[in-house]
Order: C-alpha cells, then structure tokens, then sequence
C-alpha cells in the first residue's frame, strides 16, 4: 500500500493590510489637504529665463494690525483703511502703467482669516507682486 502525500495548495485570500494601509494614508492626506482649500489663494509662480532687469518696481507696505478691541486694521505705508479701500489705496501711489511692489506685514496675533482676505482683495485688484515679510528667531 502507497501512501499518497497531500501537496499543499497555496490558499486564495486577499491580503488586506497593505490596502488598508494605503487607505489610511490617502485619508491623512485628504484631512491634511482639505483646510488649505478653503482660502484657494492663488499664486503666480516666476518664471526664468534670462532677460534685462525691469526697472525696480514701487515698494509699498501693507500691515495688518490686531487689537482685542478694535479687531483687524490695514495700513497702507502707515495709514489706515478699510479692507475694500486698500487697492484703491495703492493704486494712488503707483504711477501708471507700473506694477506695484507690495511688501505685507501681519501682526502675529492677527487672524490669519484676515490675511488671506487682504491677500484675495490685493488679487482681485490686479495686485500680484506681493512679499510676506518675516522675522527671523534669534
């Protein structure tokens, strides 16, 4: 009498952990993703090619204030506005035809709520050329 030996067959079940795995990332990434749409502050990337230095644009300074009890202030080169007047604003001190230059300060107690406002307002009045200045910690 022979025995017969049993060969064993490879089972046929799906291996869940990696899909799993690349479901929870893709998760994260979304929840990551989906609070930095809500502003869709577009930006205008440079280019580079090589070209003559345009001449040096105007450098205005736009400064979000803060204050507990008067809230979010906007100074154009240090006076005050309203936030639908500051294009209009800075547009007075450009001479025509030139692009300005703006350079943004926020107070780092400002909602940044209001600096993305600032920055969809610049937008939507042509304003492009706009620099986020920062403090360097010491």
């Amino acid at each position: 009498m022979r025995r017969r030996s049993r060969i064993a067959m490879p089972e046929a079940t799906i291996n869940l952990t990696s899909l799993l795995d690349i479901t929870f990332v893709l998760l994260i990434s979304f929840m990551v993703v989906a609070p930095a749409l809500k502003y869709s502050v577009e930006l205008d990337l440079p280019k580079v090619k090589k070209t003559a230095a345009p001449a040096e644009p105007t450098q205005i300074t736009v400064q979000v204030s803060w204050s507990e009890r008067a809230g979010s202030g906007f100074h154009v080169n240090g006076t005050q506005y309203l936030l639908d007047e500051v294009p209009d604003a800075i547009r007075a001190l450009v001479p025509l035809g030139e692009e300005p230059k703006i350079a943004l300060e926020a107070d780092k107690t400002a909602p940044w709520e209001d600096v993305a406002k600032l920055i969809n307002e610049l937008k939507s009045g042509d304003i492009n050329n706009i620099g986020i200045i920062t403090r360097k910690e010491s």
